[in-house]
């Protein structure tokens, strides 16, 4: 008696592993073993990492789409409706917070191209592109902050 209950009692434990395991999603798995590799991704990259130095970098009021951290450097996509507007909004959310912006450029039409800036702040340095409408995506901004060297 005392081995069937054993054995039933494996096979229940054999049952929850099983059970326990299938409900790990696989983002859930992809998202454990990219962070184990220095990767960050919150929310399966639909949030700003928790690691980003939000009071030291502002970020863009639109839609964010992606982002990912890694070995302290940060990439976002962001939705930008208007890319000649976004881009001047967030260049001057950067300057009010002390950045200082050069290498500009702007050859956005009725057809596409984009425009955008290289900020650098005390601590970080910020490369921004947004992008107009083009054959195969566009209304879009890039953003890549990383530590400023030195």
């Amino acid at each position: 008696m005392s081995r069937t209950r054993s054995i039933v009692a494996a096979f229940g434990l054999a049952t929850l592993v099983f059970v326990a395991s299938a409900c790990v999603s696989p983002e859930d798995e992809a998202s454990r073993i990219l962070k184990k590799q220095g990767v960050e991704l919150d929310n399966l990259g639909k949030s700003v990492p928790s690691s980003f130095p939000k009071t030291e970098v502002g970020l863009p009021d639109l839609k964010l789409e992606s982002a990912v951290g890694t070995a302290g450097i940060y990439v976002f996509r962001y939705t930008s409706p208007d890319p000649a507007n976004d881009i001047a909004a967030y260049k001057a959310t950067l300057v009010a917070m002390g950045f200082t912006v050069d290498d500009e450029f702007d050859d956005l039409s009725s057809s596409g191209g984009h425009a955008g800036f290289h900020a650098q702040g005390p601590r970080w340095t910020v490369d921004a592109v947004a992008f107009g409408q083009g054959q195969t995506d566009g209304h879009y901004m890039g953003i890549d902050v990383e530590p400023r060297p030195g």
